[in-house]
């Protein structure tokens, strides 16, 4: 988010600050700061508008796996209480690639059943691989089979139709990597957009967990603290197999090659890029409870019904927000937020750390070109953020605890200056240092 309210003041992406985001995340996040300057509530009304369209794509995907727009409403319902309910606490770049999903699981879906994928659809299944592509650029890389697979569905075995179809689909990409290109050039940023988002992201991805035993040990850890990872792998072939067949494993593999690339190197909010698959659960449901009570489909709205009862009763039950950590990580963020607001912009870095949102209220400014820790950090990314503590650039600092580094150069911190992290699952206590005055 800081990016984004940087973005709309001026500053140029990659230049004046540089982190392993696209410009169009920041784009995204600048227009939510527009709304709201000191607060999230402007990126969370933007959030909420395009979920709608998110949740649009799923009532299209469930009408046409189940044949019935009620049944396709309760999906949407049962979703949405299941996906905002379980363990989504925060919005995160890989919710910007929940439409590109929703899109192409529904072209994939639609070629399963027979119907023709237009060229238009084509067309803007390709401006979303290309919009991915300047959010986070591994993103298209876990989509692309679901392309792949719609068109060779769709083709039918003609050549022709498959490669004119390809293209429309690269056009769309081009598109919209032309109008981001020329946007960077005007803005004297294209080089260092190459440099910074394209190849100093591709070295922080370093080679943890790329070893076939480090992903089976990655898998074998987050599976359980994923549940419904272990529903998705259950209801999605059994859907998709159930209904359309031997070419019904063309989807749940899909899905296991965007599961399989999010553990390479795993970050525990990764594999959220994949939540939309969410949508197979309650249809899962409500086949099996069609077919076991022999009911016809106008009856799946009361199916329906009992899917959401039990999903909410699950939710509520498994993930309410009982945490007394909760609290307290509130009340230290609100006052620490305070007490930076007092400053006028000030310069904050994140030392070794994410970006925890201190700025917000304060309007603050990167404290270094590289104001945040990334996972994977270069040496030279390191060594930018100590260069700025030597000379004293932030008027305020982030660090774990046990750091006291910026005492080193004249900074100050106070017993209370603390803040907890957000993910009430992984607790870790922050310092927060402040520039004598």
């Amino acid at each position: 988010m800081s990016g984004g309210r940087w973005l709309m003041s001026g500053l140029i992406p990659y230049v004046d600050f540089a982190d392993s985001k696209g410009p169009l995340l920041w784009l995204f996040y600048g227009l939510g700061n527009m709304l709201d300057p000191t607060g999230w509530n402007g990126t969370l009304l933007l959030f909420m508008v395009y979920y709608v369209f998110v949740l649009r794509m799923v009532w299209l995907s469930g009408r046409l796996m189940l044949g019935s727009e009620r049944g396709a409403a309760f999906v949407v319902i049962a979703m949405s209480v299941a996906y905002w309910g379980i363990g989504h606490v925060e919005n995160r770049a890989e919710d910007l690639a929940q439409l590109p999903l929703a899109y192409l699981v529904y072209l994939v879906l639609k070629a399963y059943a027979g119907l023709r994928i237009t060229r238009w659809q084509y067309f803007w299944a390709g401006v979303g691989l290309g919009a991915m592509l300047f959010v986070k650029w591994n993103f298209p890389a876990m989509l692309m089979p679901l392309p792949l697979i719609a068109l060779c569905l769709d083709a039918k075995g003609s050549w022709s139709r498959g490669v004119r179809s390809f293209c429309l689909g690269l056009s769309g990409v081009l598109a919209v990597a032309l109008v981001i290109s020329v946007w960077m050039l005007c803005a004297g940023a294209f080089v260092p957009m190459v440099e910074e988002y394209f190849l100093n992201t591709l070295a922080t991805v370093d080679g943890n967990g790329t070893a076939l035993s480090d992903v089976l040990n990655v898998i074998r850890t987050f599976l359980p603290r994923r549940r419904w990872l272990i529903c998705y792998l259950v209801c999605v072939p059994a859907v998709t197999v159930g209904l359309y067949g031997r070419k019904g494993w063309l989807l749940p593999l899909a899905m296991l090659w965007m599961l399989f690339l999010s553990t390479l190197h795993y970050i525990p909010y990764y594999d959220r890029i994949g939540n939309t698959y969410m949508l197979f659960i309650p249809v899962a449901f409500l086949l099996l409870l069609s077919r076991m009570v022999r009911l016809r489909k106008w009856m799946l709205a009361a199916e329906g019904l009992l899917v959401v009862a039990a999903l909410f009763h699950y939710t509520w039950v498994e993930y309410a927000p009982s945490d007394p950590l909760e609290k307290k990580r509130v009340e230290l963020f609100s006052r620490m937020s305070d007490k930076v607001a007092r400053l006028h912009a000030p310069r904050i870095l994140y030392f070794d750390n994410p970006d925890l949102g201190l700025g917000v209220r304060s309007q603050g400014l990167p404290g270094s070109r590289y104001w945040a820790g990334q996972f994977g950090a270069t040496p030279e990314m390191r060594r930018e953020q100590k260069r700025a503590l030597e000379e004293c650039v932030p008027d305020v600092v982030l660090t774990d605890m046990d750091v006291t580094l910026p005492a080193r150069y004249g900074y100050v911190s106070s017993p209370s200056d603390t803040i907890l992290s957000p993910s009430l699952r992984n607790v870790s206590a922050y310092r927060v240092w402040f520039k004598k005055m």
